[in-house]
């Protein structure tokens, strides 16, 4: 019996151990993850990127960083019923630099077709994977989603849109420097 109260005692202090590891693991990926998000912010705002474009042109779109795999995420409701999303991949820096590289985005344009009143059901009537060249046509339209060759009603927002922009899309809305 004796035995067993050391075995059981063992295996306590080796499961405490264990989650002292792992606690110290995920407070050291969290502060990481937040410092890579501050390093992101500020090169992605404060210097001529493809998102500082993108902000730019779109000073209302929300923003997001997530790391696997390393991309900035733009989202911007134009018209009150075109939902643009930017996603735009981070090349990491290399051993003793701190500069990160943001690629042209990759681009996806939904038309919603419903939103209820609260803002949180909606539906997507058509969806459009866009094309490479969108980017630069659209960044030189400053905009204007007519570049892209598709029929663009600007004067019937949806009336919840806001709430709609709010509740799903959220993210942060950065103050450009």
């Amino acid at each position: 019996m004796h035995t067993l109260v050391k075995i059981i005692a063992l295996l306590l202090i080796i499961a405490i151990a264990a989650g002292y590891y792992y606690t110290a693991k995920i407070s050291k990926d969290i502060a990481e993850r937040e410092k890579f998000i501050a390093l992101a912010t500020a090169h992605a705002l404060s210097s001529p990127t493809t998102v500082r474009r993108f902000v730019d042109v779109f000073p209302d779109s929300r923003h997001g960083v997530h790391l696997h795999p390393a991309r900035w995420q733009a989202r911007v409701l134009i018209h009150g019923r075109y939902d643009l999303l930017a996603i735009f991949l981070i090349q990491t820096p290399s051993r003793g630099s701190t500069e990160l590289k943001f690629g042209q985005p990759a681009l996806t344009l939904s038309e919603l077709i419903q939103l209820d009143a609260d803002g949180i059901g909606f539906g997507v009537d058509k969806t459009w994977p866009l094309a490479d060249d969108a980017w630069p046509r659209l960044m030189n339209a400053n905009g204007d989603l007519s570049v892209l060759a598709i029929d663009v009603v600007r004067d019937k927002p949806y009336p919840s849109g806001d709430l709609y922009w709010s509740t799903i899309l959220g993210g942060v809305k950065h103050t450009v420097p």
